[in-house]
């Protein structure tokens, strides 16, 4: 709430800033009744079960309250329940359209503790001139414990941060060479009984 405030007064306030308090009761009047596309309705509806009245509406308000029988109060809870109903369903759809955008950008842990893992350099300082050129992951590290959804590693003392790191800016560190990263040596050959070995680099004579 107070997010959405400071987002409505800033292009309202004055220069020096000391009215603020004065525009308050219309923000609040507003975030009151403007429809929200998380419910689907404004928040006046969703409690009162019908649109609040602006100063566009063209017809007369009643002046004195009809007289309220037990027909006129069911219908009146009907609607408040059947809005209540409205506002669930569009709170669900919401928080469903929500969670899968999330999930797009998530993927499955694949490491755990005695793993080696990178860490991603986005959100601490590296001291380096530009964090453009900087290396975007350091390490790897190795994974000493798990602290509820997260995991503390092992860094070295001069990294003055906090050891306890979320999944999402960890990445496994595969310990095996990828196929073909490290060509394995020939096998010796045999010649007469004696092993023999192809020079492949004289180092010093």
């Amino acid at each position: 709430m107070n997010q959405y405030l400071e987002q409505r007064l800033k292009p309202f306030v004055n220069y020096y800033q000391d009215n603020w308090s004065e525009l308050l009761p219309m923000m609040d009047y507003a975030q009151l009744t403007l429809p929200h596309s998380s419910i689907g309705m404004s928040p006046f509806e969703a409690r009162n079960g019908f649109k609040a009245r602006t100063s566009f509406d063209w017809t007369t308000p009643e002046l004195s309250a009809p007289e309220l029988t037990s027909d006129r109060a069911r219908q009146r809870v009907q609607l408040i329940q059947d809005s209540w109903k409205l506002a669930r369903d569009m709170m669900a759809r919401s928080q469903a359209r929500m969670i899968k955008s999330a999930n797009a950008h998530r993927r499955e842990v694949d490491f755990d503790v005695e793993d080696y893992v990178w860490l991603n350099t986005k959100y601490w300082n590296t001291a380096r001139p530009c964090l453009k050129l900087d290396n975007n992951n350091s390490g790897p590290f190795k994974i000493v414990a798990k602290v509820g959804n997260s995991f503390r590693l092992k860094l070295p003392a001069s990294m003055k941060i906090n050891p306890v790191m979320s999944p999402d800016k960890l990445r496994k560190s595969a310990r095996d060479p990828l196929p073909g990263q490290v060509n394995k040596p020939e096998d010796p050959v045999e010649i007469a009984g004696d092993i023999k070995y192809k020079v492949e680099e004289i180092l010093a004579v």
